[in-house]
């Protein structure tokens, strides 16, 4: 952190001075929410969620937008206080915002629990393969949102150029490495074909036995709200779904499932239903 190197901005601010950087976060991670989350995959739940502010992108449809816009907002991570919060869940899921550029902090947190609690670190996967390296032998689940497509989505929705080549080249390195690698990806109106289909053809092709899980459970929220195009209104799951299922990539996918339930069950009669209880549950457009 020292010039800080943790995500691919490269800003090189002198963190552990508590230099702030475009992410906004200095040396001591802050936290704004903290709760037992019992909706998140089975590999992770029941786990501690905990909510971190600071984060290098902007995404218009950020359900946590307030807090990423004003990275002072909340409370020192105090690792004691998780660790006792943790005992007898399977796993402390670190979110956001972003906690790769709080890694220290979250690396700090991660010594002080229990050793039957794992580690799981949820990213939207701007990280460098020096951040990455510094994550081996303590982070257990490297949750990674591929949000976006290859075309420029990230530049207009996330303020982020170059998006494709870091993502790809991540999440291989990624799967690649001592992590159990659960790749996420939220539906959004307007964005099946440019994100999600070669979204998940790049997936199928190379990583096809990654546990890839697409949530259905996006809302306009933050600048989305304002927007007229598709982005101002909720998805219309099912008729969603249904396509995605279709392409025959997606059915190259070993482990799929949407909203956590699986490709298989996702196919039955009472679609619908499944979708709206699990995506109210676990879809998050962060």
């Amino acid at each position: 952190m020292t010039p800080c190197r943790l995500c691919e901005i490269r800003c090189g601010v002198d963190r552990m001075s508590d230099q702030r950087g475009p992410c906004g976060a200095g040396r001591q991670a802050r936290v704004y929410n903290a709760f037992t989350h019992l909706g998140e995959e089975p590999e992770l739940s029941p786990c501690l969620a905990v909510f971190l502010t600071g984060c290098n992108f902007r995404c218009a449809f950020c359900s946590d937008g307030a807090h990423v816009d004003d990275p002072g907002l909340g409370v020192a991570l105090d690792p004691h206080a998780i660790a006792q919060r943790a005992v007898g869940l399977k796993m402390v899921e670190f979110v956001g915002g972003l906690p790769d550029v709080n890694l220290l902090a979250v690396a700090e947190c991660a010594e002080a629990l229990p050793d039957d609690v794992g580690v799981a670190i949820n990213t939207n996967g701007w990280f460098t393969p020096e951040a990455l390296d510094a994550m081996a032998g303590w982070v257990d689940w490297l949750v990674a949102d591929l949000k976006f497509g290859p075309g420029p989505c990230a530049q207009a929705l996330a303020e982020i150029s170059g998006y494709w080549p870091v993502l790809t080249r991540n999440l291989a390195l990624a799967a690649a490495g001592p992590f159990r690698l659960l790749v996420r990806h939220l539906l959004m109106p307007g964005h099946l074909r440019c994100c999600t289909r070669p979204a998940l053809a790049w997936l199928a092709e190379r990583l096809p036995d990654v546990r890839v899980n697409v949530m259905t459970g996006y809302r306009p929220l933050h600048r989305a709200t304002l927007r007229a195009d598709g982005l101002g209104r909720r998805l219309d799951r099912a008729p969603a779904v249904a396509e995605v299922l279709a392409w025959p990539e997606t059915r190259r996918l070993k482990h799929l499932s949407i909203d956590g339930v699986s490709r298989e069950s996702a196919r039955a009669p009472d679609l619908a239903r499944r979708l709206e209880s699990a995506g109210t549950a676990r879809g998050r457009g962060r």
